[in-house]
């Protein structure tokens, strides 16, 4: 078929999504475009950014819509395969399992390699240096027999070990995440996501409330800690999540202090901030970073004054920039 069979721009679309959301198996679209010279900024640059969100038939059929409603045309639920590494993981292990019990002799059966040479020297008629007449080898070392014996059981171990470290992993990897991750979520622009409908960073915060939000969230909203919040989640009201490494790279600092002062959680235990950790960690590192977000001002005399400013109390995004660039260059 020849690509200009198709002469414009809604046809090619057409073409090119009949043909990849028939079968599970098919390319993506924008992989299709690409191939068949079809570089419209138009095509290729919608189904690479919206891909992830499920421009396939079959994705559109798991999630439940009906073929003969409008409705089936929409972008279907985004599914996060996150455990497709583990899957390709044991996969290969097991292969692999399979491939070496079928290469290598059964427990007991040493003697099969000794054999296998033997029968491949007697179809060909080569002697075997060190034989008897009866075709069997003299002088052939036990120890030798003994030491493919102990090489085999060590492969086998040491493949056990592998499956079962990874097995381990996998648990602690669940756990790990059922913690990070024990707030409801819910369907917002094709993925799921922790934080309440409509919600957006507060508008007047100060440091100490921006410090609670990113350690503790705001449980009585359901709004989890920031700091298990990934870029995407804040996509629709933070650009480029521009606000949020704000917060991140300001709490690096924050640790920084609050570690020094003896104040941070032990290996940063999911569990352990609360009110209470959080009002002693500010306790104790309110005495640093303050004087940080103090305004210098120098009067006509040559006198310099610190005080508060109202970026101190309401604008948490300054007081940020301000420790982030204390925390870079030693200065405010």
């Amino acid at each position: 078929m020849n690509p200009n069979f198709y002469g414009t721009h809604s046809m090619r679309k057409g073409a090119v999504t009949f043909i990849a959301s028939g079968i599970t198996s098919a390319p993506p679209i924008a992989s299709i475009c690409i191939r068949a010279n079809w570089k419209m900024p138009g095509v290729t640059n919608r189904y690479i950014k919206y891909e992830d969100a499920g421009d396939q038939y079959v994705g559109r059929c798991v999630s439940g819509r009906s073929r003969m409603g409008g409705r089936f045309a929409e972008s279907n639920a985004y599914f996060d395969f996150s455990d497709y590494s583990w899957v390709e993981k044991e996969r290969m292990l097991r292969e692999q399992d399979a491939w070496i019990k079928a290469r290598m002799p059964e427990a007991g059966a040493v003697n099969d390699a000794v054999f296998c040479m033997f029968r491949a020297c007697l179809a060909m008629g080569v002697d075997i240096e060190g034989s008897n007449a009866n075709g069997s080898a003299g002088g052939f070392d036990e120890d030798e027999l003994i030491e493919f014996t102990v090489q085999q059981e060590q492969v086998q171990v040491l493949h056990k070990q592998a499956v079962d470290e990874a097995a381990k992993s996998r648990a602690a990897e669940q756990l790990t995440r059922r913690l990070n991750s024990g707030f409801t979520v819910g369907l917002v622009d094709g993925h799921w996501n922790p934080l309440p409908p409509g919600w957006k960073y507060p508008t007047k915060m100060n440091m100490q409330q921006m410090i609670t939000l990113w350690l503790m969230g705001n449980p009585t909203e359901r709004v989890p800690p920031l700091r298990t919040v990934s870029p995407k989640h804040v996509s629709t009201f933070d650009r480029k999540s521009k606000n949020l490494n704000r917060m991140k790279n300001c709490m690096l600092f924050i640790k920084r202090v609050a570690v020094r002062k003896g104040v941070w959680s032990p290996n940063n235990a999911v569990a352990y901030w609360n009110g209470d950790t959080v009002s002693r960690l500010w306790d104790g590192v309110s005495g640093t970073i303050l004087p940080i977000l103090k305004t210098k001002t120098t009067r006509k005399d040559g006198t310099i004054s610190y005080h508060k400013s109202r970026s101190m109390v309401n604008a948490w995004r300054t007081n940020a920039d301000k420790l982030i660039k204390y925390g870079r260059t030693g200065t405010a």
